[in-house]
């Protein structure tokens, strides 16, 4: 079970309400500083598998018509 955001399915349902919103940019990069340091966490609750060493990122455009 790997971390799953939230977003991906209200996005796409229209999580924005009275806003038009586009993903413009999407990557995926080894994790960083902040997030090694949580991984004990994390994996102790089941968010990442054993084996997941990147995160991704997502930038997304949301503005009123």
């Amino acid at each position: 079970m790997g971390y799953r955001s939230s977003l991906g399915a209200g996005f796409a349902g229209g999580a924005l309400p009275g806003r038009a919103a586009a993903r413009r940019a999407r990557t995926r990069i080894p994790f960083g500083p902040v997030l090694l340091s949580r991984l004990p966490w994390l994996r102790e609750h089941q968010l990442l598998h054993t084996d997941d060493t990147n995160e991704e990122l997502v930038v997304i455009r949301a503005q009123h018509p």
